[in-house]
């Protein structure tokens, strides 16, 4: 709970993580209840409540220990009743399935930092005109959305009607905040990432519409008090003048977000038998005309959101979770199960490690080369030109070795010697494939235990060069496979972004470098900067990057010579005013493909806290 100035205590947001004291599955008599309560509050049909609440799901009631009520399904929390009042709420969850089901409040995207914090909404952030809201009174609930993304990030409840709201001149507390998107709640459900989202931050999704707004005057609009209000009086009328021309950004969202996300209305929807051929074909489109072995392993989330997505047929939404999968986590299951792929959870996220080309389906498909399909390059085309120029839209980093005497043994003994061709690498899964067929070929196998492994001399001597006498006659098979790995000389190969096609892609030796994200005071006491070094080595251009930053953060951005050297490229700094370090990293990840495991963020401020 917190007081008010009033004196009046009222429910707080989800901060701290979610205390459960018990959980039941909804009676039928229960459901019936639940259902003629939401159809009568929020004024939805029945197709809406279906959507939300699919008639053959189980939903389940979790009661936390301060009385509050939630309601699930697939482990999803979409209405929560505080403290048992009869009072249900929609969570962000309901509203990215049903975004009608209360009216939103559009405000400024650098807004939208300071409410995921924990601030209540202030009027000076409201993004239209104060009567573009129409008639509204104290108590109404309503979602917070940022223009140009239509997925609700926050749900609150009013605390002036019109009235006061026009004798206020636009100024104080709007909106009371009771559940946002990353706070406890939501980490309970399936922890679903709209797009446009970051962790601090949401952004407009609909091409130019990103607000770029002041973070100083942001500070302001979400202040707890009059006189943080006070100390940003300076920038209302400067966010004035924003807000008629978001009144047009919103008049024309619709018709933009559905270009983007047809909806029912416009576009007949897809059964659940018609996506599930789509989900199927346009993962074959990825894996065959868009994903080699070499960019292998791949996070399941980069071949769905950058591969399979880019691969549909054009004006054609494609949703998992209206397929009979619902999850990416069960697709992958059964292409596996098909023996089309494999994939294995690499440190705590899902990646398909390898895919299946002499699989009769894989040969038998036929790309059809959709028009999506080339959306990660960039055509530069004149009238002088008649080939086209194609440069490459996204880092590729793989991860090599190379086989020393040793290990080059048993290379040798499975057939699988890397060829000058390759320059003598081979991939990771390769060095896994070659180590699991000696294993299961050229040793003698365990008599009690499959999981060990009898080693022969050109195995020990791969695994135990110096041992002699001392080496073991037998290990774990996954042991063997960790020091094989080990005695391998790592290398990596990069294609920089902006690359030709023709371009020889960087071959060094060693571990791969990492763009460093550092975040730290160092200019005094609440003066945060955020430098981005190593980016030459990845073809990442800093001034580009460091002009992105100034638009995207509406913050002073610099390059500088950097003392650091990342890759043997002697690197330029990017210096950011403010902590911007973990949007940083969504920037790179999402705008220059570099796969997370590359990006290297370093918070000083938070050291051992």
């Amino acid at each position: 709970r917190r007081v008010h100035g009033d004196g009046q205590a009222s429910f707080t947001m989800f901060r701290k993580k979610l205390c459960v004291s018990s959980a039941h599955a909804v009676s039928n008599k229960d459901r019936k209840k639940l259902r003629a309560a939401i159809l009568e509050r929020f004024r939805i049909n029945e197709n809406d409540f279906v959507t939300i609440f699919p008639s053959k799901e189980e939903i389940t009631c979790v009661k936390l220990s301060d009385r509050t009520l939630v309601y699930s399904i697939r482990d999803s929390p979409m209405f929560f009743d505080v403290q048992a009042r009869q009072d249900l709420i929609p969570t962000v969850y309901a509203l990215w399935l049903v975004p009608h089901l209360i009216p939103s409040l559009p405000v400024h995207s650098p807004v939208s930092k300071f409410i995921l914090g924990g601030a209540d909404f202030m009027w000076p952030g409201l993004a239209v005109q104060l009567s573009a809201l129409g008639q509204f009174s104290a108590g109404e609930l309503r979602c917070v959305v940022v223009p140009g993304n239509s997925s609700a990030f926050a749900v609150g409840r009013l605390l002036c009607g019109t009235a006061d709201a026009v004798r206020q001149q636009g100024k104080g507390r709007a909106l009371e905040v009771l559940h946002t998107y990353h706070d406890a709640l939501w980490e309970s459900g399936s922890k679903q990432v709209p797009e446009g989202f970051f962790p601090h931050r949401v952004y407009a999704t609909t091409a130019g519409q990103r607000d770029t707004g002041s973070e100083t005057g942001s500070d302001g609009s979400v202040s707890a008090d009059e006189e943080d209000q006070k100390d940003h009086t300076d920038h209302t009328d400067r966010m004035e003048e924003e807000k008629e021309e978001t009144v047009s950004v919103c008049q024309e969202e619709g018709d933009d977000s559905r270009d983007k996300h047809p909806n029912r209305e416009t576009q007949p929807a897809l059964s659940v038998e018609e996506m599930d051929k789509l989900l199927v074909g346009c993962f074959f489109e990825a894996i065959k005309n868009r994903i080699t072995d070499e960019s292998l392993p791949m996070d399941a989330s980069a071949l769905y959101s950058y591969h399979m997505l880019d691969s549909r047929p054009p004006l054609v939404h494609l949703d998992i979770k209206r397929s009979s999968f619902k999850k990416l986590s069960k697709f992958l299951q059964a292409m596996q199960k098909r023996k089309l792929i494999q994939y294995k959870d690499i440190r705590g996220s899902l990646s398909v490690v390898s895919v299946n080309r002499q699989h009769p389906e894989y040969k038998a498909y036929v790309v059809t080369n959709r028009s999506g399909a080339n959306q990660h390059a960039k055509i530069l085309d004149t009238e002088s030109e008649t080939v086209e120029t194609v440069l490459s839209q996204e880092v590729v980093v793989w991860d090599m070795y190379k086989p020393l005497p040793a290990t080059a043994a048993v290379f040798d003994a499975v057939g699988r010697r890397p060829t000058k061709e390759s320059a003598g690498l081979v991939t990771a899964v390769e060095v896994r494939e070659v180590i699991a067929e000696y294993m299961k070929s050229q040793t003698t196998p365990h008599p009690t235990d499959r999981r060990m492994v009898i080693l022969d001399p050109v195995l020990a001597d791969a695994l135990f060069p110096s041992s002699g006498s001392s080496c073991p006659t037998e290990v774990t098979k996954e042991a063997a496979t960790k020091l094989f790995f080990e005695k391998m000389q790592p290398f990596h190969v990069i294609k920089p972004f902006h690359s030709h096609p023709t371009d020889p892609p960087l071959i060094r030796k060693g571990a791969a470098p990492v763009v460093e994200v550092v975040v730290d005071n160092r200019r005094g006491k609440f003066k945060y900067t955020t430098r981005i070094l190593g980016l030459e080595v990845f073809g990442i251009d800093a001034e580009e990057l460091s002009q992105k930053c100034q638009r995207v953060f509406a913050s002073s951005a610099t390059v500088q010579e950097s003392a650091s050297k990342h890759g043997n490229v002697h690197a330029k700094e990017v210096m950011v005013q403010g902590n911007v370090g973990e949007e940083v990293c969504e920037m790179i990840f999402v705008d220059y493909k570099l796969p997370k495991k590359y990006i290297n963020y370093i918070d000083k401020i938070n050291k051992g806290k």
